[in-house]
């Protein structure tokens, strides 16, 4: 038995954050040329990419999310889930996990981004980034943009972000948003006996009772309470793939427009990939039976034990180009499967 190290993701190493390295335990520990590589990539991932996630007003499905909203009555006042709650269940880090450490320091404020005035230049920055938003926010600071990034953390739903005043059980969260009208939206606060979500007493946070769950209640609930289009019929026949064409078009010409249909509406399974495949066998030239002319009989597993070595390798692609192109679809579907998700 060996015990291997791994990341705490979404939790990039603080120093990463900092204008320049200049007495910091990484480039003490790390040799320079390396530390300080690390650390110009971060940068210009933090103002490019995660910027943007952060700013997750901008994103299409954060756009969905709020469009839907009058959609669905989930019969406990129409105020359960607001855009602003929509904002806190969608701003994330999503950072390459080689800016990830080793730790989740979530109770303190050594890891907090920009933490003792040396991130100047960065906060500028990041405010740029703001400014350039489009226009589904409004321009935001890059203190706000450095708030957002230290909500995504394991800290967010723990100490600091909620608890800004070194450590203490008091005061209002950080600021997530700076409206025009000069109002502002802060990160939600922890239990309030600190630090975590649920009290040993099996008590709820505001975060979950206010934000969290009634959010996960509206994602849920746009998978069960809308109907799926109807799918239109399959396309008839096998379906010889060409070699240079990509996954996603190689399963839709393979199984027609109604395999991305019922993807995206959870009905499309493996079996009846195989099943398809199974039958284009007596259908297709490309795909004859074995030369016995064995009957394909007892089931599935039976029809698949009489396929040849190339049959079996030509189902193994489509099923896999079908998982890929799934996986596609969901990716384009917020609350489902998402590149970015919460740490905790």
């Amino acid at each position: 038995m060996t015990f291997v190290p791994v990341t705490v993701k979404d939790n990039p190493l603080a120093e990463l954050y900092r204008d320049d390295l200049t007495g910091t335990d990484f480039l003490a520990n790390n040799p320079a040329t390396v530390a300080n590589l690390l650390h110009g990539q971060f940068l210009q991932s933090l103002t490019s990419t995660i910027a943007l996630r952060l700013l997750s007003e901008t994103t299409p499905q954060h756009q969905l999310l709020v469009n839907e909203l009058p959609l669905y009555h989930l019969g406990t006042g129409a105020d359960e889930v607001t855009p602003d709650k929509v904002l806190l269940n969608t701003i994330a880090l999503g950072n390459d996990d080689k800016f990830n450490e080793f730790q989740s320091t979530s109770q303190g404020l050594s890891d907090v981004p920009g933490d003792g005035g040396r991130s100047t230049l960065v906060t500028q920055m990041l405010a740029q980034a703001g400014r350039s938003a489009n226009p589904f926010v409004g321009a935001q600071s890059g203190e706000v943009l450095l708030n957002r990034a230290r909500a995504a953390t394991c800290a967010g739903c723990h100490m600091t972000a909620a608890r800004p005043a070194s450590g203490g059980f008091a005061g209002p969260g950080v600021v997530v948003l700076e409206r025009q009208d000069g109002s502002v939206l802060r990160w939600p606060d922890v239990d309030p006996g600190g630090f975590v979500q649920v009290s040993e007493t099996r008590a709820l946070s505001p975060t979950l009772t206010d934000a969290f769950l009634p959010f996960r209640r509206y994602v849920l609930s746009r998978y069960l309470c809308k109907a799926p289009e109807p799918s239109p019929p399959p396309v008839a026949g096998g379906y010889e793939p060409s070699a240079d064409m990509p996954a996603t078009a190689v399963v839709s010409a393979a199984v027609g427009q109604n395999l991305v249909d019922a993807t995206a509406s959870g009905g499309y399974f493996v079996d009846d990939l195989v099943a398809s495949f199974i039958a284009a066998t007596e259908a297709s030239p490309s795909l004859a039976a074995p030369a016995d002319n064995a009957v394909v009989t007892g089931g599935p597993e039976r029809a698949i034990a009489q396929l040849t070595p190339e049959q079996l390798a030509a189902l193994r692609n489509r099923i896999s180009n079908a998982i890929a192109l799934a996986r596609n679809i969901e990716l384009q579907r917020s609350g489902a499967f998402v590149e970015t998700r919460r740490p905790h």
